[in-house]
């Protein structure tokens, strides 16, 4: 499964923001302060959600949940010009997801940051030539009625801080039911969102213990990942780190008690097997990359921000490339380096920009007439390089206000445009 067009509103400045996802890849590339951090933190939101612990996504950053309300809804008060927090609107998801049955899943749902609680959530089956069908809904407030449709999942009225379906076991429905399969597969997609937004190199010195299906968001689990993997899958590792590393071995023991050696062998002549305390920022970053394409199956999509980050530029573009072409999710990426982006395709880069509100808006590169313009002779880098910021961001806000549009429809109307809207 892969999400396809995702609407995030009421997230920090993220007001209203859609945007489609390209099959492998997306960089998002803009000014600082545009929002670009926003849109993967709140699909590390969607994760938590999913798995009914919203608060693991606060604590994990050690956050309040007034540091991620809207921004339009701090306002000074008095002569103090102290902050106060206005009631504010519900954070609300819409996401696109295409299985491999040929079918459009829409999942949409409503946070409330007063209650703290799942306010409403709704999953569609769009098929071809059909009409959407509602095969689960969820509201707080009132009952879900009976509808006219015996399909419908129905859930009554609970109050639960994360998704309704996290009660709700795949095994409770009727076995062979398209209907469930579709339900654990939203669910297993949401869950094996992984993010390394908060990737540090400190954090990937340190020893663990386990065998996790990633490396953690900071990297913490590194060592734990490195054993996990086996002889075989340390040797693949090694074989694809070489290309961009001068790297001839890496070694994951595990000692008493649980707790992981690991060292790595450069081609060097005299220098001996070290330990992460003696690796360089870099090559870590390097090879927390490099271990994507390990990560398990489950991995759905792979979150990353500012990519470039101590990373040699020369190597960076076929780095990303490989692991891409490797792994089997998603890779949405934030980017401030030209040179990088420069060497991808126009539609999968979006620029973002904060229009005269506040709020974040988003971009394709060809509804911009400084990249539409030069696209024949220049790489979207060297564009964005060459073209004051100023100038962009105006573009980004026309093209934003051009393909604006209010959708008054309700239900399956509604449902069907967003499917629709997918280029």
């Amino acid at each position: 499964m892969k999400l396809r067009r995702l609407t995030i509103d009421g997230y920090k400045a993220l007001d209203d923001l859609s945007f489609d996802m390209p099959y492998n890849l997306l960089f998002l590339i803009g000014t600082n302060g545009a929002g670009k951090s926003s849109v993967l933190q709140a699909l590390s939101f969607v994760r938590a959600f999913a798995s009914g612990n919203v608060d693991q996504f606060i604590s994990d950053r050690q956050w309040k949940w007034s540091d991620v309300r809207p921004r339009k809804n701090l306002r000074p008060v008095g002569k103090s010009g102290r902050v106060r927090v206005l009631p504010t609107k519900n954070l609300q998801f819409r996401l696109l997801l295409e299985p491999e049955t040929g079918h459009s899943i829409v999942w949409e749902f409503s946070w409330s940051y007063v209650a703290q609680q799942t306010m409403s959530e709704q999953i569609w089956d769009v098929a071809p030539d059909a009409a959407p069908r509602r095969i689960f809904s969820y509201a707080r407030s009132t009952r879900v009625s009976p509808e006219s449709s015996s399909d419908s999942i129905k859930v009554d009225d609970l109050r639960f801080p994360g998704s309704a379906m996290a009660l709700l076991p795949v095994g409770a429905i009727s076995e062979g039911r398209a209907d469930a399969a579709i339900l654990n597969a939203i669910r297993n997609w949401a869950r094996g969102i992984t993010s390394l937004e908060l990737l540090s190199p400190v954090a990937m010195r340190r020893n663990t213990r386990g065998q996790p299906r990633d490396i953690g968001p900071r990297g913490e689990r590194l060592a734990g990942f490195l054993a996990a993997l086996g002889p075989a899958g340390r040797a693949r590792l090694v074989d694809r780190l070489s290309t961009f590393y001068p790297l001839s071995g890496l070694d994951a023991t595990r000692k008493t008690a649980g707790w992981i050696d690991v060292r790595i062998q450069e081609p060097f002549t005299n220098i001996a097997r070290f330990t992460p305390t003696h690796m360089s920022d870099g090559f870590l970053r390097i090879l927390a990359l490099c271990a994507i394409p390990d990560f398990a199956e489950d991995v759905s999509m792979v979150l990353l921000d500012e990519v470039e980050d101590g990373i040699e530029p020369h190597i960076l573009p076929d780095l990303i490339r490989s692991i891409a072409g490797q792994s089997q999710a998603q890779l949405l990426m934030t980017s401030h380096s030209p040179l990088l982006v420069n060497f991808f395709d126009a539609d999968e880069i979006r620029f973002l920009t904060r229009d005269d509100d506040g709020s974040t808006i988003i971009a394709e590169t060809a509804d911009m007439k400084s990249f539409a313009s030069s696209a024949q002779f220049l790489g979207v880098g060297e564009i964005w390089a060459n073209t004051a910021a100023d100038r962009l961001s105006r573009e980004a806000r026309r093209s934003d206000r051009q393909s604006a549009g209010r959708d008054d429809s309700t239900d399956v109307e509604r449902i069907r445009r967003f499917a629709a809207a997918r280029s």
